[in-house]
């Protein structure tokens, strides 16, 4: 609606300026179609976190963020926080900050699976890599491990290798990467297929 849109629009030319507000618009029109008082939520909650601006940095960098529900992001950061300390936290959000627009128990539930398979250490490293991998459910995590260890046959060492450098696999559905598997075997045999998807882990999410 008109409204909508001059209420949100006005908003963010009177809060970020006409610079940035362009740059938000352009990267992602449809957010004149939320609501002001939602988009004000969102930004006054970021500012509560990050300051005023690191929180500019942020909502242009991943407009997202200015649809998303003020306790799903706190909740989540405190999540974050207190899983990877406060530095390490500000950090990843910077680098992805679309890691904090899940509910923090999705987030916590996706830590724990991965600290129980690689550790604290290389769990660290995965997220600094790819925080947005805490976006995905811990359930959709496990069955996409079972597959690869399938592979793989149970060799820890090189899963552990090939999802350091493919984390996105772990958050595609098992069905997803057995599918591929299979389909990738079909075309160049078992042999093969095991040496292509070491090398190059991203087919198993086609």
């Amino acid at each position: 609606p008109p409204a909508t849109i001059n209420g949100t629009w006005n908003f963010l030319l009177n809060k970020f300026g006409e610079s940035n507000t362009l740059k938000i618009i352009n990267k992602s029109p449809g957010i004149l179609r939320t609501p002001r008082e939602t988009v004000s939520g969102a930004v006054d909650v970021f500012e509560e976190l990050f300051g005023e601006d690191m929180s500019i940095k942020l909502i242009t960098k991943c407009v997202a963020c200015l649809s998303s529900p003020p306790s799903t992001v706190r909740g989540a950061w405190e999540v974050l926080r207190d899983l990877v300390g406060d530095d390490e936290a500000r950090l990843l959000v910077q680098k992805t900050p679309m890691a904090i627009l899940s509910p923090g128990t999705t987030m916590k539930g996706a830590f724990e699976c991965l600290e129980a398979r690689l550790g604290y250490d290389i769990t660290l490293e995965l997220l600094k890599k790819n925080p947005g991998i805490l976006r995905a459910p811990s359930q959709t995590m496990q069955g996409s491990w079972s597959i690869l260890d399938n592979i793989l046959k149970g060799d820890e060492e090189e899963i552990i290798s090939l999802v350091l450098r493919c984390p996105e696999v772990l958050r595609s559905p098992s069905k997803t990467v057995e599918g591929a598997y299979d389909a990738i075997v079909g075309f160049i045999g078992q042999k093969n297929a095991i040496k292509l998807i070491t090398q190059n882990p991203a087919v198993l999410r086609s």
